[in-house]
Formats: structure tokens, sequence, C-alpha cells
């Protein structure tokens, strides 16, 4: 029978051709699954086994590399007390430092005592004269590279100086412009010193920078070129994992159109050899494949509702506003000289002090607090609870507080 002679039957059929029609686009559609995830896969399959050896490698490697906190501390210089000269108020003062900056440290800085006010735009005072921390020189950066690895000059290397990022700065542009230098060891260290602080920010070695490369990078997709506009990463990212998420949903609703019930039940699946494979480890790790990248897609915060504006606390309302300086100069002052008394004797070496305000009043704590300052680190609070005897009735009572880190 001609194509024509059909349809003029099926016409005549009346609704016994609905069915007819029903399976063609169930066909159709059935093909378009088939199709839309055999080219998706060919196009994705690469990037997504990357990103699943990377992340497995990330959670052995650790992330990009950088400054450790600990590495941090345990290369900061001691803080000589006996050459603090100002208060901090003092310091406030001749630095002409805007007293709502917040965080306040004592620390060493170019082999002087210093008080960093302030997180995100410090301003540096040195303790000893009131002198305001310009940016420091290349050859000053060279010198603290030199001691913070504790090497000779002769074994740094400046490499130049950054006002862009770099592949290892990425999330240190905030900081820019940073010096570069290379260190001749066996680790091919390489330093980034903040020229606004006189600090290391970020250190890197050949091992972590390796380890980099075949973990983080590839997987955030953290190329310089790439990484650098924000926008076009921000959307390669969330495009290529929810695109994976559609991939693993199509294979899923596959592995139930595919399935023909037989016996024997091996029977019911249509396909032999690798394609076999294909689909019974499809159907297994299905599942674990959609949730793994639509999380990895929720981590961008794609949609509103991940990134609406949740409940805005302020800092203050926790400790009471920034650290009135002014009336803890007395309590600073004795802490200053106890934990000198303890370093002179051998029972401590400070590396840094630093302020911040509690709902307490000072005591006589400080001084005893002081004597359990370590070399490790660990942060002990000088304050005396309102509960206290002696601690006064007012909740809105305020006061200094140090805290030895």
């Amino acid at each position: 029978m001609s194509r024509d002679g059909l349809l003029r039957w099926n016409k005549r059929a009346g609704p016994a051709a609905e069915p007819c029609k029903i399976c063609h686009a169930m066909k159709l559609l059935r093909r378009f699954l088939i199709l839309s995830h055999r080219y998706l896969g060919i196009a994705l399959s690469a990037l997504i086994v990357m990103w699943f050896a990377t992340g497995i490698a990330m959670m052995y490697v650790g992330g990009m590399p950088r400054l450790t906190p600990e590495l941090r501390l345990e290369r900061l210089p001691n803080v000589d007390l006996s050459r603090v000269r100002l208060t901090p108020a003092e310091a406030l003062e001749r630095g002409n430092v805007d007293p709502n900056l917040g965080r306040v440290v004592l620390l060493t800085v170019m082999d002087r005592p210093a008080y960093r006010f302030g997180a995100r735009e410090p301003v540096t005072v040195f303790a000893d004269d009131g002198q305001v921390l310009e940016d420091v020189s290349v050859a000053q950066s060279k010198t603290i590279a030199s001691r913070f690895m504790n090497l000779p000059e002769a074994q740094i290397n400046f490499q130049r100086t950054l006002t862009d990022v770099d592949q290892w700065t990425l999330l240190q542009g905030r900081q820019l412009p940073l010096h570069k230098f290379r260190v001749d060891d066996a680790s091919a260290t390489e330093l980034y010193v903040s020229p606004a602080t006189g600090e290391v920010s970020v250190l890197t070695t050949r091992r972590s920078r390796g380890f980099a490369w075949i973990s983080t990078i590839p997987h955030w997709l953290y190329f310089t070129a790439l990484r650098t506009n924000q926008a076009a990463w921000y959307r390669a990212v969330v495009w290529t994992s929810g695109l994976a998420c559609v991939l693993a949903v199509l294979g899923l609703v596959l592995s139930v159109t595919q399935f023909r019930r037989q016996k024997p039940f091996a029977a019911s699946i249509p396909y032999s050899g690798w394609m076999r494979w294909h689909y019974v480890t499809g159907v297994v790790f299905g599942v674990f494949t959609l949730t793994w990248a639509f999380s990895g897609m929720l981590s961008m915060e794609p949609f509103a509702w991940t990134n609406a504006t949740g409940l805005e606390v302020s800092r203050d309302v926790f400790t009471g506003g920034p650290a009135d300086l002014f009336s803890v100069d007395s309590l600073v002052g004795r802490l200053t000289a106890e934990i000198a008394g303890c370093a002179d004797r051998g029972a401590a070496a400070v590396i840094g002090v630093r302020l911040v305000l509690l709902l307490a009043r000072p005591s006589d704590a400080a001084a005893r607090a002081a004597r359990e300052v370590q070399r490790s680190g660990a942060d002990v609070g000088l304050y005396r609870s309102r509960d206290e005897p002696g601690a006064g009735a007012d909740p809105q009572t305020q006061s200094g507080g140090a805290v030895a880190v």
C-alpha cells in the first residue's frame, strides 16, 4: 500500500489511528533523548571525568598554595617589648588613624615593634617612635623575605612587582601590588611580599604548585586568563555544571525507557559489549553523578534564593564596638610589663598581642593570664566576667581586653 493510501486508511480508521500517532511521537522522543545524551556526553565526558579525578585529588592535597596560619606564626619574629615606647592610644594619635578601625595588633615589622590598626586596609604605626609605615621598597622586601626564610639575601631573587594577579595570587587581588621573589632552595620556593604591610602574603613551593595543577586549578577552572574575568568564569562553571546535570538526567531517563523486562533478567538490557557496561554503570552511578554535579553548581549560588541576604548582625553587637584605646592604656602597660618579665625568665616568647573589646572590665586576671602566654599562639583572654566581684552592675560597661597571639 502506498503512503497516500495508508494515510487515507488511517483517516477512515478514525480513533484507532491515535495510538499510532502516540507511538510515533514516543519513538521520536526516545530518539531525541538518545541523541541528546550521546552528543552531550561526547562534549562533556572528558570534563566530567576530569572533575571527578581532580576532586578526589583535592581531598588529599588541599587547595591553592598559600601561606598557612601555622607557618606564618612559626616564622613571625618575636616582639621586643622593651622597645615599645608608645601606648596604642598614642600611636593612634601619632598616625592620625581613625579610632573606629577596630582590630589592633602589636607585632614586629622590619625588626621594629609596631601597632597595626584595622584589617581590610590596615595602617601600621611603629611603637617606638610613632612613624607610619609607608610602602616598603623592593630592597626592604627582599630583607623581609630573607628573614622569613631564614636564608641569606643572596639566595633571594627578585622577580617582579605584581600590579595584576598571577596564577598564585588569584585570591589576593585586594593586596596588590606584591613583590615576587624566588628562593634558591630545594623546594623552589616563591614568596610574595606586601609593600603595604611589610609581610609575606603568599608562599608557594614546587610541590604545592604541582599539586594545584592536578587538583584545584582544573577542578575550579582556575586558569588565570579565565579566573580574572569574574563574569566569564562564573558563567563557565555554572553552565558546564548545569549541562552535566542535564546529561545525568537524560541518562537516568534512558535507563528506564530502554529497559525491556524479559526472562532471563539479563536479556532485559538491550545492549551488549561496552554499551552494556555503560548502561549498567550509568544506572548505578547516575544518581550520584547528578547530585554531585548539582551540588557543585549550587556552590556557585546561581539562583536568587541561594544568595539572598540573610540576617546581618553588626560585629559591634558582640564586641561592644571598637576598642576604646584611651581607656586601656594602663591594662596594656601591665600586660606588656608582665609578658616582658616572663620573656626575660625564658617562660614565654611573644610574637604578637591583639587587643579586642569585651563586655567586661579589666582586672588583675590580666597579669595572671599573661604568664600563660605560649609561643604556640594560644589565645588568652584578659578580662573579668560581670559576675565576678567588683565587675560592676552596668551591663554596658566596656573595656579593652588583650589577647596574646
